[in-house]
């Protein structure tokens, strides 16, 4: 990987070798990816609760379940691993979807993105992916949280989350991201989503495009970053339905962001973007730029990403 696309991906939480290696081999790619070794490699360092990797379990057992030549052991491991998700993803969508329900009585339905729409319509299947949190895009807030504590949730103390009785963590957002709102996305991403059902729940599901565009810009909000973001992105461009020029509507700044957390994605992941897109250069206005730092002056990992993205450019 070049030196510029180096520095600019510490703010995106580009892992080193060994995290690169497991993620590739639980996506499937290189052509060892699916070997005994690889795989008995992987499970060593997943394993290992210290890491905190335990979130990729689910998908190398999705993705690896039915590999040739795997000793008793690893598909005992594989397949355990599947069949724990699997009750706990039901469970999970099950709580979610009562929530959802009970918020749909009295304002418009929520709206899922990124994690939970993902694993429900782009993963293998849909134990393939650890939700750990329930994050929903509400149109208004009090009577969301109200909603929500009828069905077991209750406020958590000097946060901004709820916890149900079964642990199953919960937010709720009026923007993708973090802030004030104001941003392009707040109001596309109610307009483009389509409804759904969610373990028998109305929800509206976010466009193809804008789960993928919330995917990869929300790290670029984040003071500190996670993997998931790579792994979720992966999946989301699988979409057949992807409308690129979408990224030519984006603010200035965005339009950095997304560049380079696709050529991150094409470089290191293989993922299927457009050649052209990533030969295109991303033409950034100063004053639009100048304009976007203002509004986010607070949140430093971003303005620490945009810092890092300019020099990149600028060599």
């Amino acid at each position: 990987m070049s030196g510029r696309l180096a520095r600019f991906a510490q703010g995106y939480a580009l892992p080193g070798p060994e995290l690169k290696r497991l993620l590739r081999i639980a996506l499937g790619i290189g052509e060892d990816a699916h070997s005994p070794e690889s795989l008995r490699w992987a499970l060593a360092r997943i394993g290992d609760s210290e890491r905190g990797l335990r979130w990729l379990m689910p998908l190398l057992a999705a993705t690896n379940g039915k590999a040739e030549g795997l000793s008793p052991d690893i598909q005992a491991k594989l397949q355990a691993a599947r069949l724990y998700e699997k009750q706990r993803s039901q469970r999970f969508d099950e709580i979610a979807a009562s929530a959802i329900a009970k918020i749909g009585e009295t304002s418009a339905p929520p709206l899922i993105s990124r994690g939970l729409a993902l694993a429900r319509t782009a993963y293998p299947c849909r134990e393939a992916r650890h939700c750990h949190d329930l994050d929903l895009l509400v149109r208004e807030m009090t009577g969301a949280r109200a909603a929500m504590q009828q069905t077991g949730f209750a406020a958590i103390p000097e946060e901004a989350g709820l916890r149900h009785a079964s642990g199953m963590t919960a937010r709720l957002h009026l923007s993708p991201f973090p802030g004030d709102g104001g941003h392009p996305l707040d109001s596309a991403i109610w307009e483009r989503a389509a409804p759904f059902e969610l373990a028998g729940a109305p929800v509206l599901l976010a466009a193809p495009t804008d789960v993928l565009l919330h995917t990869i810009l929300l790290p670029s909000w984040l003071v500190a970053g996670h993997a998931t973001w790579i792994v979720d992105a992966h999946f989301a461009l699988a979409a057949d339905s992807i409308e690129w020029e979408a990224l030519d509507r984006l603010p200035a700044p965005d339009r950095l962001f997304a560049a380079r957390a696709l050529s991150l994605l094409a470089e290191e992941f293989s993922a299927p973007v457009p050649a052209e897109l990533l030969a295109r250069p991303v033409k950034l206005p100063f004053g639009e730029v100048l304009e976007s730092l203002k509004r986010m002056a607070r949140w430093k990992g971003r303005k620490a990403l945009l810092r890092e993205g300019l020099a990149a450019l600028m060599g």
